[in-house]
């Protein structure tokens, strides 16, 4: 939809949403891999999110492989560049993020072929207000707000963890503020041994290498590898979102609801390498946030794939609806 033909937004004092595109500058990510299932992953989270929303359409999301990507993030300059709120101010942000890899299938003479390459976060922890609500309101990230625990620069490089406002069972008691994601270091030896990239390159080089035995079998349409190099070639990493907003008449159902995508895009890169030692991740079940159950882990604490590191900064540009209901 041309933006010109919508209605201006009422901005009202003391609003919490900043406009894209958003500068987050000076970022210090840390990561790993877990192995869950992707079966699991496409039945509990992306059909119903991403597929079963448009009904019957010539593609769909398809997840790619068992593993799904946990990175706990330091930003520690985020701002707007929209040109109507350039220098009014800045905040740092730390953030949990669990990422998994999809693809954009078509049927084509009954095969599946995938077209394009996205990712979709299922479950997303911020540390401040601000970044909750504009994730929210203008990409559908699924944000949960709550502290987060990442080594300040000179610490030890050794423990993460990130809380949220969980119901443990749906038994009519008080919610708590609970931990319901942790990675840690369980030993300085073992795994593979610590490095560093001092390119970009080298750093997806290693990534691709970790990957390209877990992902799924596809078949290639003819336009996969060129978004792929597209994707290399500018930093950019495309992103899914379901973005939905409650009816007043009956919240069961939607008001707004679309599929949005949109990229995020590195603007720099300082430094980053893999973790030395072996490294675990403890994931924790809530009737509220069931990470377990939705990402087919094999149990709440599992082996911590490829842990790294990166220092950069990335842009979040504007999202465009691939779909609206």
């Amino acid at each position: 939809m041309d933006p010109s033909r919508l209605p201006a937004y009422v901005e009202r004092p003391g609003g919490q949403c900043h406009l894209q595109p958003f500068a987050c500058d000076g970022t210090r990510m840390f990561g790993c891999f877990v192995k869950g299932d992707r079966a699991t992953i496409q039945r509990t989270l992306v059909d119903p999110c991403l597929n079963t929303p448009r009904g019957r359409s010539a593609s769909y999301y398809r997840v790619l492989g068992d593993h799904v990507m946990v990175t706990y993030a330091w930003i520690a300059h985020g701002s707007s560049k929209n040109p109507r709120q350039k220098n009014i101010g800045w905040l740092p942000e730390k953030t949990l993020t669990l990422w998994v890899p999809l693809v954009v299938v078509d049927s084509e003479l009954r095969f599946q072929v995938a077209q394009r390459f996205v990712v979709f976060a299922p479950y997303i922890v911020v540390d401040n207000p601000w970044s909750m609500t504009s994730g929210r309101e203008i990409y559908g990230f699924p944000k949960d707000e709550g502290p987060i625990s990442i080594p300040k620069p000179n610490d030890p490089v050794t423990n993460f963890s990130a809380s949220t406002l969980v119901l443990k069972n749906y038994d009519g008691k008080e919610a708590q503020e609970l931990p319901i994601m942790t990675m840690q270091r369980t030993a300085e030896t073992g795994g593979v041994a610590a490095q560093a990239w001092n390119t970009l390159d080298e750093g997806v080089q290693a990534l691709v290498e970790f990957l390209r035995t877990l992902w799924s079998p596809i078949i290639p349409g003819p336009h996969l590898l060129e978004d792929l190099l597209n994707i290399v070639r500018n930093w950019e990493v495309p992103s899914v979102y379901l973005k939905q907003f409650r009816a007043a008449e009956d919240g069961t159902r939607a008001c707004y609801q679309a599929i949005i995508e949109g990229p995020c895009r590195v603007t720099a890169l300082n430094t980053g390498g893999r973790l030395g030692g072996t490294w675990s991740v403890t994931a924790v079940e809530y009737a509220s946030h069931p990470l377990v159950s939705t990402l087919g882990l094999s149990s709440g604490t599992v082996p911590a794939e490829f842990p790294f590191w990166i220092d950069f900064s990335f842009e979040a540009d504007d999202g465009y609806e691939v779909w609206r209901a």
